[in-house]
């Protein structure tokens, strides 16, 4: 050992800490308050049961992440010896199980020197498995399908259980599907992300003789985050830690924010219950923020009823009071960023220490382009760009070639978008016969042969449909048909609303919105010249920023972040909280916690807003203030009703397009050619669109812009 004594290792810590570090037998719950020192306080206790002789064997040390691991490692190495460190286990969930697997692989039903498959190798072996049930690869798609079957493994349901609690033949063949996919990962002495964990608590139940090995072995285990844990991994730690309880969890369920992974809030908030003996420590004293941002934030949380009391202070002053400014629309929104920005840096303030943290990512376009506009870099945490997102770009292409039909470029990218049966070989050439000709690739399709191009006869086919496809897009062009509903003529004849749905049902609703904040762009365009100017000269002025920017991210991408200065935009109902939760109460919880989380990232400086009038989705929208500041009392928060200046008027304003009634209702059912018949489940109305939810008996569920559905009632 490194360390002196016990109580040099408590040293330097306060008295909830102290506490927490030195219980040395015994389940011990940690509710660790944002910024309250738990990693610190996970690597002390590991030092101190060294301390007071329990052999470094003894302890499992489990973290959420890689990183995490290794940063808890490396602090412990600093506190104690080379032996005795490298004796540690401190890891993640799945590499605690893929050694315990290595050593014991019969629990497993594996063989040794297995192969453990990432995420890419998983989605190939299951996609065969589909193809091999002679299954529609486009009804089920790989993403999708996997999806399901990762959270089923994440509450211990196997195929048959998921079998049992199936409704409808869609989930009575993903069953199947899951069952198959499970016997091609062992023919192939395989095993993926899931089962890493799924296979020890299995083989653990059935083999008591490396169960009781492991429980001996481990008679100490720590784990952070461990309000982040699933079913399964609670399994996993539960049965390690029979029959000595030795186990030490830190979390909090104020963070708790991964119920859509598969986090269960169950896991940390019911663990006294579950083990009687619990001695539950909570560190309130937050070495992060100042006072005046932690009265707002215990104020917020006190709302939810699923939580662990606590009331986080700090002695790092009281600060300054948050900010609260109420913009006209989201563009004033954005230039109130900008603003607050510009005075931060005239006080000395780097743009690294300021973040902007949104709700979703299709906020960050309006953010984006007044940050660009005033020459502000800035980067996007965890997600692209909005003019850099797929869906956006491939729609610009078939944009460019409308207007320039001589952009190869464009052409190249939407040629097979979506997929025609167009080649990289047929490209090949057909970019060498038009290189050849000196005329564009288009040209060239539309003056010679598929045989003067030397292309094969089925190509040709494929080619013939889409010259055909450019030619009716370019005319509603030429006839002076606006932007926005040739955006709505690309998306539609391209059937790319399809292709979204089919590439990966689980992102197809951000990827809509996405579309539909596009086509809201180019209404404010005044021609569809105008507005490819616009999208290109963005992105040449996005190009040239240097790498000493501000952080734009959403509340996801920012926990376990911290920044002196945090933005938190668009609190509005519909927003944030977002609509899909406002009809449940425990998801208007999960959106509390989010919020939480998002204004204890801030060190010094909170500022939080919400428009009167939002672009969202591709509409103008009119939602009110979110719930959450109505519950916030004045005094914690300073309000700002209105900038020194005014908005420029924006064609955002104008009237927005009426729509026709839906031809269906919620309960419907309906016949699309391609998905088959299905019932309607919602139909949301937007200005510019509606968006209809529908499930499939044969392909689940699917979102469709209203106009471009191809729906029919049966």
């Amino acid at each position: 050992m490194t360390v002196g004594s016990s109580q040099e290792v408590l040293d330097g810590l306060n008295d909830r800490q102290r506490e927490a570090v030195s219980v040395l037998d015994g389940p011990v719950l940690v509710v660790a308050g944002a910024g309250s020192g738990k990693t610190r306080v996970l690597t002390r206790r590991v030092v101190y049961l060294l301390e007071q002789g329990v052999s470094p064997s003894e302890i499992l040390a489990i973290t959420f992440t890689n990183k995490a691991a290794r940063e808890m490692a490396e602090r412990v190495h600093e506190l104690v010896s080379v032996e005795a460190s490298q004796s540690l286990w401190i890891s993640t969930f799945h590499s605690a199980c893929s050694r315990i697997l290595r050593v014991h692989p019969e629990i497993g039903r594996l063989r040794s020197g297995f192969t453990i498959y990432d995420a890419d190798d998983a989605r190939r072996l299951l996609e065969r498995t589909i193809r091999t049930l002679e299954l529609d690869t486009k009804r089920f798609p790989a993403r999708a399908v996997m999806a399901k079957i990762s959270s089923a493994k994440a509450n211990l349901r196997g195929p048959r259980e998921m079998a049992s609690d199936a409704v409808g033949a869609y989930d009575r063949l993903v069953a199947t599907v899951y069952q198959a996919y499970e016997d091609a990962l062992i023919a192939n002495n395989a095993v993926d992300f899931d089962n890493l964990v799924n296979l020890v608590v299995s083989g653990l139940r059935e083999h008591t003789g490396v169960r009781e090995y492991y429980q001996r072995r481990f008679r100490y285990l720590l784990v952070d985050e461990y309000q982040d844990t699933n079913r399964a991994q609670n399994e996993l730690i539960s049965t390690l830690a029979e029959p000595e309880k030795n186990i030490f969890v830190v979390g909090d369920s104020d963070q708790s924010i991964y119920g859509f992974r598969g986090a269960d809030l169950g896991n940390i908030i019911g663990f006294s219950e579950r083990l009687p003996s619990t001695r539950t420590i909570a560190l309130e004293q937050n070495y992060r923020s100042t006072n005046a941002i932690l009265e707002l934030a215990n104020t917020l949380i006190t709302r939810n009823a699923l939580r662990h009391e606590k009331t986080l202070w700090s002695e790092l002053g009281q600060g300054e009071l948050p900010l609260y400014f109420v913009a006209q629309d989201d563009r004033q929104e954005a230039e109130f960023v900008v603003s607050q920005l510009m005075a931060l840096l005239a006080e000395g303030h780097s743009l690294r220490d300021v973040a902007v943290i949104y709700r979703t990512n299709a906020q960050s376009r309006v953010l984006e382009e007044e940050l660009s506009k005033g020459g502000i870099p800035y980067r996007v945490v965890g997600g692209v760009r909005f003019y850099d997102r797929r869906e956006i770009r491939d729609i610009l292409a078939y944009l460019r070639i409308l207007v320039n039909p001589d952009d190869d470029v464009a052409l190249s990218r939407i040629i097979n978008t979506p997929h025609r049966g167009i080649g990289s070989g047929t490209q090949e050439q057909l970019a060498t016969s038009a290189r050849t000709r000196n005329v564009s690739m288009l040209h060239a399709l539309e003056l010679f042969s598929a045989d003067e191009l030397g292309l094969s006869s089925r190509a040709a086919k494929a080619l013939t449909h889409f010259v055909e496809l450019v030619a009716y897009l370019r005319q509603q062009v030429q006839d002076g048909v606006p932007a926005p509903v040739v955006v709505d003529e690309v998306i539609s004849r391209t059937e790319y609303v399809d292709l979204i749905n089919e590439e990966d049902p689980l992102t197809a609703e951000g990827r809509l919105e996405n579309l539909a904040e596009l086509r809201r762009v180019a209404a404010e365009a005044d021609s569809l010249e105008a507005f490819l100017e616009q999208t290109a000269l963005f992105s040449a002025i996005d190009a040239d920023l240097d790498q000493s920017s501000m952080t734009l991210m959403t509340v996801h991408m920012a926990k376990g972040l911290e920044f002196p200065i945090v933005f938190v935009v668009g609190l509005e109902e519909g927003i944030f909280p977002h609509l899909r939760s406002l009809t449940s109460a425990d998801q208007i919880e999960e959106e509390r916690r989010l919020l939480y989380v998002a204004v204890t990232r801030a060190k010094e400086r909170l500022m939080i807003s919400s428009a009167r009038r939002r672009s969202f989705q591709g509409n103008v929208i009119y939602n009110p203030e979110s719930r959450f500041i109505s519950e916030l009392p004045d005094g914690v928060y300073r309000r700002l009703e209105s900038l020194e200046y005014s908005p420029v008027p924006t064609p955002e304003h104008r009237q927005p397009r009426r729509q026709e009634p839906a031809p269906y209702r919620v309960g419907d059912r309906v016949f699309h050619v391609r998905y088959g018949e299905g019932e309607v489940r919602a139909i949301r109305e937007r200005s510019v669109d509606r968006e209809v939810v529908v499930y499939f008996d044969a392909a689940g569920e699917r979102v469709f812009f209203g106009s471009m559905a191809k729906l029919k009632l049966v």
